[in-house]
């Protein structure tokens, strides 16, 4: 016998709430949609809060990971609880948040609609409060009590077949999956246990008066969005993570790609979250090194030339781009480039690297992407294109190391059509780092 319960997505016409860290107005008109549960279905929640608790400052972020057992899945989920205190959640990310006083609810984004049984999902957030934060320990999953809050576990040992199974280096003390965030949760890091970085350092949304803002400096649009979908792809297709930081101010507040001054043109809390978001980076490339001995990093942009496509930038300029085959593998060239270090293995070609059919360009343009450099775009002639900024150059393999690095600027038409778009795009995107990654650094982390 099962019972049939309805929820509606939004509670009444202009609803604030937050999708994948997006801001938007949940109007009346939005659809509603069934949920099933049968007797005897189960279900349990992990609240888990960041570290940043501790900084006394009444602000913080938690994961939120749900549980579902039963003999059918659901196709759709309302995750429900009511905070103790004052509690106000200020940015939300994998889900559709409405939070009335204490009263909270979270439902599917679009993309994770679906929870089979044995599954688990997760979704995360930032909130603001006053006095201490006390956990909630009630929620509800479409109706269904579940166990409350548990505590964290502590992370697994890497198994055998871990693809980073080397030492944690000195002083790491992140979990991964567990974020973490700096003062005010400008900044995240959700650490990971793959060679993959992931960064998106101008997709933020918070604008506080404490950061002045500076002219001229426009968002990435949709640069955080498809990150966090990158990296939830990954999950699902290694069943690891990547290492993921984020930037949550506006870029008109923070300028994360760019030198110290730049960023924070002097204002003291820029500085701290541009401290705080580069030792998150070097936190993030110190364990790939350490206990994976090589990988890569990815930094997430989004850009609106005229010509369409997704740029990839490895400090490699246009001109030399321009370049034939045989004067663009010189020593010069590769030893100034962010993936100085994979160049060096002996492997594949530096051209074959930066452009052939296995490269990263390679591949997404086998998938259908417009991308330079790539087999079809060798490069850019005049076109639009952005090289490489300080991110890449900073924590890339050119002045030394075993992590690479690549800027990925891909165009707002991929990212910024749609859910459906983004979705699509972010998927290739996936598909074309895992093969990357497999090909050229000789781990296997497809376990689909």
């Amino acid at each position: 016998m099962s019972t049939r319960l309805r929820f509606g997505t939004s509670l009444a016409a202009g609803m604030l709430f937050l999708g994948a860290s997006c801001v938007g107005i949940m109007g009346s008109d939005e659809p509603e949609f069934d949920v099933e549960l049968l007797e005897g279905a189960r279900c349990s929640v992990t609240y888990s809060p960041s570290t940043a608790w501790s900084n006394g400052d009444g602000t913080g972020g938690a994961v939120v990971s749900v549980s579902f057992s039963a003999s059918v899945p659901l196709n759709g989920w309302a995750v429900t609880w009511a905070f103790p205190g004052t509690q106000k959640i200020s940015s939300l990310w994998d889900g559709q948040l409405s939070q009335v006083g204490h009263e909270v609810k979270v439902v599917n984004a679009s993309w994770n609609r679906s929870l089979a049984s044995g599954a688990r999902m997760e979704f995360g957030f930032v909130l603001r409060f006053q006095g201490e934060h006390v956990a909630p320990t009630q929620f509800s999953l479409n109706g269904l009590e579940c166990n409350g809050s548990q505590p964290p576990s502590p992370p697994s040992p890497p198994s055998s077949s871990s693809p980073c199974p080397g030492p944690v280096p000195d002083g790491y003390t992140f979990i991964a999956g567990q974020s973490d965030f700096g003062r005010n949760s400008y900044i995240e890091y959700l650490p990971g246990d793959l060679p993959i970085i992931i960064s998106a350092p101008h997709g933020g949304y918070l604008a506080p008066d404490e950061i002045p803002a500076q002219p001229g400096a426009v968002r990435d649009g949709g640069s955080q969005e498809y990150a966090r979908l990158v990296y939830e792809y990954l999950v699902k297709r290694t069943g690891k993570r990547p290492h993921l930081v984020i930037n949550h101010l506006t870029r008109n507040r923070l300028q994360a790609n760019s030198n110290r001054d730049v960023s924070t043109a002097g204002n003291k809390y820029a500085g701290i979250a541009w401290d705080e978001y580069h030792a998150y980076l070097r936190a993030a490339t110190s364990w790939v090194a350490s206990a994976c001995g090589k990988g890569h990093y990815f930094d997430l942009h989004t850009n609106g030339h005229a010509e369409g496509w997704v740029e990839l930038g490895m400090a490699i300029s246009s001109a030399q781009l321009n370049l034939a085959d045989q004067a663009l593998d010189v020593q010069s060239i590769r030893d100034n480039a962010t993936i100085r270090s994979l160049a060096s293995r002996g492997g594949a070609s530096f051209v074959e690297l930066v452009r052939g059919p296995t490269s990263l360009g390679g591949l997404l343009d086998a998938a259908g992407i417009k991308v330079v450099p790539s087999p079809t775009f060798a490069g850019p002639g005049d076109g639009g294109f952005f090289n490489g900024g300080f991110n890449v150059r900073q924590y890339g393999s050119r002045n030394g190391g075993v992590v690479d690095s690549t800027q990925i600027e891909s165009h707002f038409s991929y990212v910024n059509a749609g859910r459906q778009a983004r979705e699509a795009y972010a998927d290739k995107l996936t598909t074309a780092i895992i093969s990357f990654v497999e090909t050229h650094y000789g781990f296997n982390l497809d376990i689909r």
